[in-house]
């Protein structure tokens, strides 16, 4: 069931040196890098400086903010800085449980002289001596790509390249034939990948990517949509956009939103991302974060749960329901039969049945016959505030009878907006007042009835100037995962780029019916034992069958958090596919693949699931397989 209290307010963030608003944040907790120039900068009164979380010039330490143009000497940005041409050397801070452990530097213009020891000093002021952050006495973090490196490596000098940043070294081909990667801060992104995922997303201010770092740093009347297969870190930019957005940094290009709304798929989603944005953010008033559903639940303005029903036919999600609805209420108005003083729960149900009978005061709302013959068939308003299919469709009619607030949000973030209506779009549009980020994936599109293009989404929400971006490197899942789940793609849009190429081929395993449930329940356990410190799901139509069986080996639920249950310490989320857009977990269960609908002959929710694994995926099944998945896997 689905509650208005869905949608998530950013928790405030206390302490580890956050900026309060109008405040300075502390230092060493949030150095993310270090930026070294081949030449004095007046700017930091010599040639070193460092990048973070926030502006600070405590003790003699100048950190200037991620968010601010000088940043683009660290990120390798498209919009340049002065000091952009004179990088000698960055260095990016690899950090495990809030502390640094490693420092990878990577020489960009040739000479081999490192970081000196003592930190900035503020122009024009006392030079106080401060040591440079130094590495725990800890491990280091394991690099997948060779030893970690804490000051550079002999280079041969060369000469600076005029296309502003030289060579750099690129990571291994993804797949044989395929132009090689070529990764910002390599060590310190492959380490990333090789650690055990987290029950939430967090922030990746020192491994953002060079094409991640372009679309988060974007203006913010700037609209855009970026298409990207599973893994290339579409909610990292959501994330990380959203934040860029409000910072108010004096040294930003551009002047900082009031408000930013962030648009998930689900309470899960939300869940997820929340945790990440607050780590980003000084001012939580400033960033929104819900779900599409909770969105639509409160444009609706009627506090009743909802089912889980989709859209059964066009009508419910098709946007010419709004104007619908907005003439209703008109001639109802005309007609003095929606009068002031009445109820917001009684007039969205006057419009709405008005829209039933097609009628108001003898007078038809709409002559054409396809849109009498759906109106026809709506439910009764008792049954329709129920029915998730028509919660678009009463969001309008609320809409109509209200207004709402035109342009309460400056920018607006949405992800997984590949499965977005043309109503959707529509409701959400009134809520705009700027800008546009759009991310999703065409392939793992679930519904017939949102939009099937981008060019379609484009015109939904009337920028036809919204520019597409294209990630295509894959940081998550194994290239062994996404060739396997691939195989479900038409084959001119089997462009496998993982850069994780050592993990193992995902395993189908085959059982009766019966036993079903256990085999899965058994798989899950072999996860969880082969990774003790990471996530482990199981993703399949019907859960709560799997959660019994779970049950009865000893798992217990978790009552705040239904899909969530736990045994000894470790816990298994047990997800309907529409609950598990977005999420990411070390090792995933998918349980009968053949019971996935397909839409339009494609298998976008499949898709979808057997992409949420990053290092291990196993597929169960009693019944046969999509002829696409056949054949090829690791059987037992």
């Amino acid at each position: 069931m689905l509650h208005r209290d869905d949608a998530h307010r950013l928790p405030v963030a206390h302490g580890r040196g956050r900026q309060s608003r109008g405040g300075r944040g502390r230092n060493g907790d949030e150095l993310i890098g270090r930026v070294k120039l081949d030449r004095f900068s007046d700017l930091v009164n010599g040639t070193e400086f460092y990048i973070g979380h926030r502006y600070c010039d405590e003790a003699g330490l100048v950190v200037f903010s991620w968010t601010t143009e000088i940043a683009c000497t660290f990120y390798q940005g498209t919009r340049h800085h002065e000091h952009c041409d004179h990088v000698a050397i960055r260095r990016t801070l690899r950090r495990d449980a809030g502390k640094i452990v490693a420092c990878d530097d990577e020489p960009i213009i040739g000479g081999t002289a490192g970081f000196t020891g003592p930190g900035l000093r503020v122009a024009g002021s006392r030079r106080r001596a401060l040591p440079s952050p130094r590495a725990s006495t800890e491990p280091p973090v394991p690099a997948i790509g060779g030893p970690t490196r804490s000051t550079p490596e002999p280079v041969r000098p060369r000469a600076y390249n005029a296309s502003r940043f030289p060579e750099r070294r690129p990571a291994s081909s993804p797949t044989s034939g395929s132009a090689p990667v070529v990764l910002r801060a390599e060590a310190a992104v492959r380490a990333a990948m090789a650690a055990p995922r987290r029950r939430h997303l967090s922030s990746v201010l020192a491994t953002l990517q060079s094409d991640q770092y372009r679309i988060v740093t974007a203006a913010p009347d700037a609209s855009s949509i970026v298409q990207g297969p599973p893994g290339t870190g579409k909610t990292i930019v959501a994330a990380h956009r959203a934040a860029f957005l409000v910072d108010d940094d004096e040294g930003k290009r551009f002047r900082a939103c009031r408000r930013v709304l962030v648009v998930g798929p689900t309470r899960q989603y939300i869940e997820h991302v929340h945790h990440a944005i607050a780590e980003l953010v000084a001012d939580v008033r400033t960033v929104r974060t819900a779900s599409l559903d909770t969105i639509m639940l409160y444009l609706r303005g009627i506090d009743v749960p909802v089912d889980d029903t989709l859209a059964e036919e066009k009508g419910d999600v098709d946007p010419d329901i709004l104007v619908l609805a907005e003439r209703a209420e008109h001639m109802l108005r005309e007609a003095a039969q929606l009068p002031e003083s009445i109820a917001h729960a009684d007039a969205v149900e006057r419009i709405y049945e008005s829209l039933r009978a097609n009628d108001v005061a003898g007078q038809p709302i709409v002559s054409v016959l396809a849109w009498e013959l759906y109106l026809s068939q709506l439910p009764a308003f008792g049954s329709a505030v129920a029915a998730r299919r028509l919660l678009g469709v009463l969001a309008a009619c609320a809409v109509a009878v209200r207004g709402v607030v035109v342009g309460r949000y400056q920018h607006i973030v949405v992800d997984e907006a590949q499965d977005v209506t043309g109503l959707e779009w529509a409701l959400l549009r009134r809520l705009s007042a700027g800008g546009w980020t759009l991310l999703g994936d065409g392939a793992q599109r679930r519904s017939d009835y949102s939009c099937p293009t981008w060019a379609d989404v484009r015109d939904a929400i009337e920028v036809p100037t919204a520019g597409l971006e294209t990630l295509t490197v894959g940081y998550r899942t194994t290239m062994q995962i996404m060739s396997y789940a691939s195989r479900l793609l038409p084959v001119a849009e089997r462009q496998v780029q993982s850069l994780q190429r050592d993990g193992s081929r995902p395993r189908q395993v085959r059982c009766a019916s019966r036993t079903l449930p256990v085999n899965v329940v058994r798989e899950a356990e072999d996860l969880l034992e082969a990774h003790p410190n990471g996530t482990v799901a199981i993703i399949g139509m019907r859960p709560s069958d799997i959660t019994v069986a779970l049950r009865n080996r000893g798992f217990l639920a978790d009552s705040r958090h239904p899909d969530r249950v736990r045994k000894a310490g470790r816990e298994i989320r047990v997800l309907h596919p529409h609950q598990a857009r977005g999420l990411e977990f070390d090792g995933v269960v998918v349980v009968e693949p053949g019971a996935f609908p397909p839409r339009q002959d494609r298998h976008g929710l499949l898709y979808t699931s057997l992409t949420r694994a990053n290092r291990a995926l196993t597929v169960v099944h009693s019944k046969g397989l999509p002829t696409e998945l056949c054949g090829r896997g690791t059987v037992r």
